[in-house]
């Protein structure tokens, strides 16, 4: 909704009116009718967002409250050595990267970017 906005206000600032042929509230040409039409779509726009903002809440309340951890699995020095090793020994860093359920940048920073 915020870039339909930007959009007719661009369009003013041109100097360009917007009218629809099938809304006839639509109309950009009446002033009044104008900054009517600029409060519901940012009123709109906004409520879209609390709304999405509340739902992507109440999921990670749930996932949170069913025991899942949230968040990237954190690396052990294990799994960093056993990554390292496997390299070292011929490896290539795609399969040793597979091997151990890495990316292959991990590894690659683990190793000092080498």
């Amino acid at each position: 909704m915020s870039r339909t906005i930007q959009l007719l206000e661009m369009l003013k600032n041109m100097g360009i009116a917007v009218i629809s042929y099938t809304e006839p509230y639509l109309d950009t040409t009446n002033e009044l009718a104008r900054n009517i039409l600029l409060a519901v779509v940012s009123t709109l726009a906004k409520a879209d967002r609390e709304r999405i903002s509340e739902r992507t809440k109440a999921g990670l309340a749930r996932v949170k409250k069913s025991g899942k951890k949230l968040g990237r699995p954190q690396v052990t020095m294990e799994l960093c050595a056993k990554a390292i090793k496997l390299v070292k020994g011929g490896q290539s860093l795609r399969k040793a990267a597979r091997q151990i359920g890495v990316s292959r940048s991990s590894i690659l920073n683990w190793l000092g970017g080498s």
